[in-house]
């Protein structure tokens, strides 16, 4: 009788694992087409330029990342073509990318918000100013060799079941095992939330206090301090996207490192808190996806730029199924105009793209 019910746990375990991966794989797919919009846009438009953009560009390539690795591990289980050791060696790959990314992810919002906060609450600290490139270039090797070193040993720990060669799992938490999974959630979550939320407090703080000089403030000013209180509106629901969805499986790591008891044996004790293991790693992974909505949401400029970038991509889906506009051509034989102007008459594509430079923004030279 009791190999009967955990026979009949692991199919229903099984068959959560597949409907998951098959809703699943098209959300991804999506996703990843969004991010690599842009990451398009951060990479060749040239509005994107400043110090910020560059680094969120770390955080758009670590989504890429991590939205690829996912769907790999999706197709995967969809396809049920893993024994145990290829269960073990996709289940190593898929996390430690996955875990690895996030790391990178939440430290680089960190490094933003340094960033953010010297160029808003401390202008003219000249020391920042000084040293600003070298700061943020071994900021940003030194996040990448920490995410690493954390995340390697889950390359010698996680594994799957004889049984279950699906459930990526620690199935032997020892004591050094134990410790390793506190400190992993106190480094790569733990410790940026509380630098998140103090960085980002004093930002916002400021922002709502500060007060032009004579309490007058030059339009084109003001419209420059609006823009960046929106950008610093954008980075702080992307780090409340990252605490909020991630929160429950670190809590669900920090239950089992103490209690040492394995997503198996979990699974053993109640169906319940085994799904809540499950869906918390699912919830996790899905940050990806949500961050370019984000960009979309509360960055003006990213929403406006996408439109422009799509309407190339996609000319006849945009333009209610007409083709580009109508291109005048000029005749120099004709013309009689006294403009010295040299004449664009034999490049349809040149005209094309002066007006359709004629009708975006202006490119703004301050930084955000």
């Amino acid at each position: 009788m009791e190999n009967m019910t955990q026979n009949n746990v692991a199919r229903l375990s099984t068959q959560i694992y597949r409907y998951a991966a098959i809703v699943g794989i098209p959300v991804f797919v999506f996703g990843l087409l969004v991010n690599l919009l842009i990451l398009h846009l951060f990479f060749f438009d040239k509005q994107f330029r400043t110090t910020s953009y560059q680094l969120m560009r770390i955080s758009v390539v670590s989504d890429i990342i991590s939205t690829i690795t996912s769907l790999a591990g999706y197709i995967a289980i969809v396809a049920r073509k893993l024994d145990y050791d290829g269960g073990t060696l996709m289940c190593r790959m898929v996390l430690c990318f996955l875990f690895t990314s996030f790391g990178v992810s939440m430290m680089n919002l960190c490094l933003i918000g340094i960033d953010r906060y010297f160029i808003i609450v401390r202008p003219l600290s000249c020391f920042y100013r000084s040293y600003k490139k070298y700061i943020l270039i071994i900021g940003e090797i030194i996040i990448w060799l920490i995410a690493a070193a954390t995340n390697a040993p889950i390359l010698i720990f996680v594994k799957v079941h004889h049984n279950d060669t699906l459930l990526c799992d620690i199935p032997d938490i020892t004591p050094s095992v134990s410790v390793y999974m506190i400190l992993h959630a106190i480094i790569v979550f733990i410790i940026p939330t509380v630098v998140i939320i103090i960085l980002y407090g004093k930002i916002i703080i400021y922002q709502k206090s500060y007060i032009g000089p004579g309490q007058v403030v030059h339009l084109q000013a003001r419209q420059h301090q609006l823009r960046k209180q929106q950008f610093v509106k954008m980075l702080t629901w992307i780090s409340i996207s990252y605490i909020a969805l991630s929160w429950p499986y670190f809590a669900t790591a920090f239950g089992m490192a103490i209690t040492r008891q394995s997503t198996y044996m979990i699974r053993q004790t109640s169906m319940t808190y085994f799904l809540l293991s499950f869906f918390s790693v699912t919830i996790t992974t899905s940050i990806v996806i949500l961050n370019p909505f984000l960009y979309l949401k509360f960055d003006l400029k990213v929403r406006k730029r996408s439109l422009v970038l799509l309407q190339r991509l996609l000319p006849m889906l945009l333009h209610n199924g007409r083709s580009y506009p109508n291109i005048q051509f000029v005749s120099t034989t004709a013309s009689t105009s006294h403009s010295t102007e040299p004449l664009m008459a034999n490049s349809a594509t040149a005209i094309y793209a002066v007006k359709m430079n004629q009708n975006m923004p202006p490119n703004n030279c301050m930084e955000l």
